[in-house]
């Protein structure tokens, strides 16, 4: 009896299990991470409804930072956060990572053009473009 009854207790707490909701931060942890090319443009394929982000070096002391080149196509995409992330380094002026959270909206082709450029520099060519090519099924 107690054989038959153990099996039981273990079946409930195996379905227990199996039902307990992810912790906070598991979607952010399966995000697709999407980084910069070498080249002019970037090409990705992410899904209708699909967060991802993409990520690139900056160097801020520099007073250059990215930003968005043209507007974007707000029926296909969206950009939910910029955030930064520093790596684990003691040297001054070290180069960190851009970060831009997205969600891809609809299918159909969006652009994301950025400009790596000083803000304050209003007719100064961009020391850098990049356009992320954004396919969404």
């Amino acid at each position: 009896m107690n054989r038959h009854f153990s099996k039981i207790g273990i079946y409930l707490l195996a379905g227990l299990w199996a039902a307990t909701p992810m912790p906070a931060g598991t979607e952010e942890e399966a995000m697709a991470v999407f980084t910069m090319s070498e080249q002019h443009e970037t090409c990705i394929q992410v899904q209708a409804g699909q967060k991802f982000s993409l990520k690139f070096v900056t160097s801020p002391g520099t007073g250059y930072e990215w930003e968005l080149a043209a507007p974007i196509d707000e029926r296909l995409l969206a950009i939910l956060e910029i955030k930064s992330e520093t790596p684990e380094t003691w040297l001054l002026g070290a180069s960190e990572y851009a970060i831009w959270v997205c969600r891809a909206l609809s299918a159909g082709c969006g652009l994301i053009a950025l400009k790596y450029a000083r803000p304050w520099e209003k007719n100064a060519d961009p020391a850098k473009t990049h356009v992320f090519k954004v396919h969404i099924q």
